[in-house]
């Protein structure tokens, strides 16, 4: 039998570069094969084709929650950054940016805090 899902809804995260919260829209389309067969746990795993899923032969059930969670898994982006403008300008914190470049352009400029000081005796461990 062929199963084929669309993916389709919002999700709400934060993002990646701002931690600005972010509605993205997700939208994406899935087949999935189930072939009835007798081994289906050898067959499985000797299967390379991740659109292949074989079940007992004698089952009258299938269920496929662990299929669409994986799927909406796979339809949100690695990366979730705000959108730009139509000019091509990010829509991220100005202020956020303007500190992690503070932070790039003068790494030693960062304020010293105490949740840190433990770590510095491992900086010179490598050497």
């Amino acid at each position: 039998m062929q199963l084929h899902f669309d993916v389709d809804g919002k999700v709400e995260t934060i993002c990646d570069r701002c931690g600005n919260p972010l509605t993205l829209q997700l939208w994406d389309e899935f087949n999935l094969i189930i072939k009835l067969v007798d081994d289906p746990d050898t067959m499985n795993s000797n299967e390379e084709d991740p659109d292949i899923f074989y079940i007992d032969r004698h089952e009258s059930h299938f269920s496929v929650a662990a299929w669409i969670f994986e799927f909406i898994n796979l339809s949100i982006p690695l990366q979730k950054v705000c959108k730009e403008t139509e000019k091509g300008e990010s829509t991220c914190n100005k202020e956020i940016l303007d500190q992690l470049q503070k932070f790039r352009s003068n790494p030693n400029e960062i304020p010293n805090n105490k949740i840190w000081k433990d770590l510095d005796k491992f900086k010179n461990l490598g050497d």
